[in-house]
């Protein structure tokens, strides 16, 4: 790798890679449109294979000791990083999960869809606490930065939320 080389090709999806998170145990969870979460050693060594997605897998995120997905089938799954159980399924959105933003220290999970709203979730049970219709595109991405989430969609406008009250602060369009 420091040749900047090709070291090897891994072999564990059928279709294209859309996700790649790090656990804390140093395995890497790769998500993909075949439905399936691919757990790899640091050996980079396939050991495992989760189901659990009716559709091709968008996003993950990892919180502590479960790792979330969300798919094109509008579920968010939540998964045991130790033993790789299925703990919760969601479905909460109507269409694609794009994009998922912990906010640990007020105990949820910000959603991103398709169907172009936003869904908070508790942690502990993975039901809506919050519904936002606050864009006409699709949300695509987001991200925690400090007492606020940031939301990008195609709509060519990010939205800026406070976690805690749940209104948007701020509107930029580009």
């Amino acid at each position: 790798v420091e040749n900047g080389q090709f070291v090897r090709r891994l072999r564990g999806h059928t279709r294209m890679v859309k996700t790649i998170v790090e656990a804390r145990d140093h395995t890497v969870w790769s998500g993909s449109y075949d439905t399936t979460i691919a757990i790899w050693s640091k050996e980079s060594i396939l050991s495992r294979v989760l189901e659990g997605h009716k559709g091709g897998i968008k996003c993950m995120t990892l919180v502590g000791e479960t790792m979330w997905s969300g798919a094109n089938d509008g579920k968010v799954c939540t998964w045991d990083v130790h033993s790789f159980q299925l703990l919760r399924e969601a479905s909460v959105h109507t269409r694609a999960v794009n994009c998922l933003c912990a906010s640990p220290s007020q105990g949820e999970i910000w959603t991103g869809s398709d169907d172009k709203t936003i869904r908070v979730l508790d942690m502990a049970t993975s039901r809506e606490k919050k519904r936002i219709s606050a864009h006409t595109g699709y949300i695509t991405c987001m991200t925690s930065v400090e007492e606020h989430i940031w939301v990008g969609a195609d709509d060519r406008t990010l939205s800026v939320w406070n976690k805690k009250t749940y209104h948007q602060v701020k509107r930029l369009h580009g």
